[in-house]
């Protein structure tokens, strides 16, 4: 219903107002699916712009606006309502397959990419979906193995599908692997002979091959059955061009050319046909029209044909011309590559412009020349350094080591990265050994720091203080020592240290970012973050500013900020290990598993062997669906923890996730080995072997569990467990009783005694035992629920009722949707009035997101015998989940109602699919009587 226009109309008309806005957008939408049906897309969409205008909201119509516009081709349109259909609550099975072709038709692989870790909330035919898609990204991404793997699970998913056939035919296709892409083409044609994408495939495969009249045949199927698919009419068009029949060749090239004016190879064709028949300046024209839409610039045409080309880059580059200079020292260096000058400053064209990946290829693109020239190899650590990726830093510097050990500036490098990677005594005690003259402020500088990373301030002030004497002006001195300043909180010295610095060269790096630290540890924390944010506007690759900002916005509680930090962070620097593991904690907050597990990857490789890494690497194989991998890892953990009888049980739990069975059994051996009569190991082994079936095991560890310190309700709570595990229900429902009597909080027991009555067993005696504990102060309102739901079960709804409406009184149930879902079902019964009401109640409570909520709201009005409103509300239900086959029972029996019986036969099929649900009978007889 619309928002109220004007508060001075009366209340009767505004309600007549809105009923009649609310049926003005259901009949508008009803009518856009008639046009869509028939495929007027322009009448389609004009009654859905007239819907949305009543109803910006209304979930159907995003959703369809979203397929008019993807079949007339604007996929970004698409793409936005797709997403917007999503953000109100679509299902996505439903927007999968549109929404993920729109994005690979636009190469937003990533954007795609996204959605895996809804991978598990999608159907079985969403997962098809899927597979489809990622097999698709993963060939945009030039990745076909992987490709391969996705197109063949999808096909395993539904073997007979024809679209999974084609698209792994056209795969294999682009493979070059002919045989079997003709293979799976007549098997698809087999399965469906009217499907015009078969027997265009099959017109490629014979083109690929020059079996011309093969190819014309196939393609003149696909046309008999779509005459406007540009793929086929391009094969005809080929196919008759290559048996040298021009004039149809020429027919279907100007059918291809009115449905995409500017298709390159249809307009060259065009040329070469209007030059075969004698118009030679009619094909120029038709040659100079393509080649503005295509043109691309040709660099070589300004490139300097000069002998001396290094003098002209280099006058280039002190001119600040970059990019101009970048080209000629390309240029020259590709004509001569010996020339490490010319090397050396190309690269730093490169760095000046803030690209320093590309830097670091052009020099490890010529690694053998960089590892022979001192400056260059020192060149590319320091490029290596910026962006935190140590690794290759180190093995730079032990080839450098093999040519120039002695060099001083070598041996400094060598103390700088043994500091980055944290070991600062290693590198203090490489500096101290250094006798050098020429750099001795370098070093003293570096000798300094270290001491102030080890803790040591006394020894670092007294470097500090005697460089600052006999340097009072040098920017790196002062820089240091306001750091030892404010590190003392002397923050009026800091501050008057730094503004020195910055007086005399206000763009200081190291200054800017020290006034950051000054202003933070005054915690001040807004005008630190303001001074990193307007230092970083000039230098965005400062990896310590980037990181400070984050923690200050962690510190504020912003986490999408930090994490935009850290992320610009790990642009500039991967491998940098605070930026990986401070995303990782906000990337594992915010549940989203596949970037923690990328970041967690990235950890491994620098430090293979940490137990806290492999065992979060594991725990996220399991959350994103590789339990294969999971299972390495922990066969992993088992060899570093098998002396640890704690670790081997927190070990056994995750290799149960992970589906290891055997491996969770070793290792609860092991432990028990460790700890003999451990009741929390014993107890483990048990519940393994009862999910395992090995009931007499069980009896025995059972037997065990009894001489240990466990206690009473958790001991009859696994004994309860093990009469379930062997259907001896009584015994179960005893031992589940007695449990509960030991200790009425035990929720594992109560937990179990209610899943148990699920299952038709015992639900009285369940029923009894918890009547008396609902009434207690401090049972938590959710244990009510499980006894309403269990009595809702077993149709006793009377009581059911009774406690839903109990529930209504708490404070966590006062609006719950589920509750008031089940008093509507509940009320329908008797008083559909009442029903409706409260159906409308919990959807206000729950929005228009709950799929279930207007399901019953929907058949409820039907029930009252309003179908166009039902009709309206079960359209909303199916498309938050179309896999429900209530809900398309519902819509066929409301079709029906509305003598609508095509569509109404298109539900009922397919929600007779599953002969085990509840409404399949009902369903089905509905079904017959419309075949009739």
């Amino acid at each position: 219903m619309l928002f109220m226009k004007s508060i001075l109309i009366a209340l009767t008309l505004l309600l007549w107002v809105g009923a009649s806005l609310a049926q003005d957008f259901a009949e508008h939408y009803e009518a856009a699916i008639a046009s869509y049906d028939k495929g007027k897309h322009e009448d389609a969409f004009i009654h859905l712009k007239n819907a949305l205008q009543d109803n910006p909201d209304h979930l159907p119509s995003t959703l369809l606006m979203g397929n008019v516009y993807f079949d007339t081709g604007n996929m970004q349109a698409a793409e936005q309502l797709f997403m917007e259909a999503l953000e109100l609550g679509a299902d996505l099975n439903l927007v999968l397959p549109l929404l993920g072709s729109s994005l690979i038709l636009q190469n937003k692989v990533d954007a795609l990419i996204a959605f895996e870790d809804r991978y598990d909330t999608l159907s079985r035919r969403g997962k098809f979906e899927w597979h489809l898609l990622r097999g698709q990204a993963y060939l945009l991404r030039q990745r076909p193995e992987q490709a391969d793997a996705q197109f063949s699970q999808a096909k395993a998913l539904f073997p007979d599908e024809v679209r999974a056939i084609n698209t792994m035919a056209t795969f294999y296709m682009q493979q070059r692997r002919h045989g079997e892409a003709e293979a799976l083409i007549n098997q698809s044609i087999e399965k469906a002979p009217d499907n015009e994408k078969s027997w265009q495939l099959k017109g490629d495969i014979a083109l690929r091959q020059g079996q011309f009249d093969q190819a014309l045949s196939a393609f003149n199927k696909a046309y008999a059955i779509d005459t406007d698919d540009l793929l086929i009419l391009r094969g005809l068009t080929h196919s008759h061009f290559s048996l040298a029949n021009y004039e149809q060749a020429r027919k279907y090239n100007e059918l291809l050319l009115e449905l995409n004016p500017l298709e390159p190879t249809a307009n060259i064709l065009k040329s070469w046909m209007l030059s075969y028949q004698g118009n030679p300046e009619a094909a120029k024209e038709q040659l100079m029209t393509l080649s503005q839409n295509l043109a691309e610039l040709d660099p070589d045409g300004l490139l300097y044909k000069g002998s001396n080309s290094y003098v002209h880059g280099l006058s280039e580059y002190m001119q600040g011309n970059m990019e101009s200079a970048q080209r000629i020292l390309l240029k020259h260096t590709e004509r001569q590559p010996a020339d490490t000058k010319a090397l050396r400053l190309l690269a730093e064209t490169y760095i000046s412009k803030d690209n320093a990946d590309r830097a670091i290829i052009l020099l490890e693109k010529h690694q053998s020349r960089v590892i022979n020239d001192l400056d260059l190899g020192l060149l590319l650590i320091n490029l290596y350094f910026t962006q935190d990726n140590l690794f290759r830093a180190e093995k730079t510097l032990e080839a450098l080591q093999s040519r120039f050990d002695s060099a001083p500036s070598l041996k400094y490098t060598q103390a700088d990265l043994l500091a980055r990677q944290g070991k600062y005594a290693k590198a203090l005690e490489n500096i101290e050994q250094l006798e050098t003259t020429a750099q001795q402020l370098r070093f003293q500088l570096l000798k300094a720091k270290l001491l102030l990373r080890m803790g040591d301030e006394e020894q670092a002030d007294s470097i500090i203080t005697k460089l600052v004497a006999q340097h009072p002006e040098h920017h790196q001195t002062l820089n240091l020592y306001s750091t030892l300043l404010i590190a003392r909180k002397q923050f009026e010295q800091a501050e008057i240290t730094i503004r020195k610095v910055l007086a005399k060269d206000n763009d200081n790096d190291t200054a800017n970012f020290n006034l950051a630290l000054l202003y933070e540890a005054r915690e001040d924390y807004s005008e630190a973050g303001n001074v990193l944010r307007e230092f970083l506007k000039d230098r965005p690759a400062h990896i310590p500013a980037l990181l400070k900002l984050a923690d200050l916005e962690i510190q504020s509680g912003n986490q999408e900020a930090a994490a935009a930090q850290l992320q610009k962070v790990l642009n500039y620097a991967p491998q940098n290990k605070e930026a990986q593991e401070k995303i990782l904690n906000i990337m594992l907050q915010r549940r989203m598993w596949k970037e923690a597990l990328s970041i967690v990857d990235g950890l491994r490789k620098t430090d293979r062997f940490n137990p806290q890494y492999i065992g979060l690497q594991a725990r996220l194989y399991l959350e994103t669906n590789d339990p294969e991998a999971a299972t390495s890892n922990l066969n992993v953990l088992f060899s570093l923890w098998s002396d640890d009888a704690g670790k081997l049980l927190e070990l056994a739990t995750l290799q149960q996730q992970a589906g290891d069975a055997t491996g969770a059994r070793k290792s609860l051996q092991k432990a028990e080995q460790l700890q003999p009569g451990n009741s929390a190991i014993l107890l483990a082994l048990t519940r393994m072997e009862l999910s395992n079936g090995n009931l007499s095991a069980a009896q025995t560890l059972l037997d065990r569990l009894a001489d240990t310190d466990i206690k009473p309700s958790q001991l009859w709570l696994i004994k309860g467990e093990y009469a379930r595990a062997g259907n001896n229900w009584n015994v179960a429902s005893q031992a589940f009783s007695q449990s509960i009597a030991e200790d009425n909080g035990n929720l594992g027991a109560i937990v179990s005694f209610y899943q148990m009555t699920l299952d038709g067993h015992h639900a009285g005696q369940f029923h009894t035992v918890m009547e008396p504990i609902i009434e207690q102060a401090a049972t938590p309102a959710w244990i009510r629920k499980l006894l309403a739901d269990s009595y809702l079960v077993t149709n006793n709804n009377d009581k059911a009722q009774h406690h839903y409406e109990a529930l209504l009184d708490t404070t966590e149930f006062k609006d719950h949707p589920a509750v008031l879902n089940n008093l509507a079902n509940l009320y329908a019964a008797s008083d559909l009035d009442k029903a409706l009401r409260t159906a409308e109640k919990a959807l206000t409570a729950a929005g228009n997101s709950n799929h279930a909520l207007l399901d019953t709201l929907g058949w409820i009005h039907a029930r009252k015998g309003n179908y166009e409103k039902a009709l309206s509300r079960l359209r909303e239900a199916y498309v938050l989940n179309s896999s429900d086959p209530e809900v398309r029972y519902h819509l066929g029996y409301v079709l029906a109602r509305l003598n609508r019986n095509e569509e109404a036969r298109s539900e009922l099929r397919i929600a007779t699919k599953d002969s085990s649900h509840p409404i399949y009978e009902e369903a089905s007889l509905l079904l017959e009587s419309l075949d009739k």
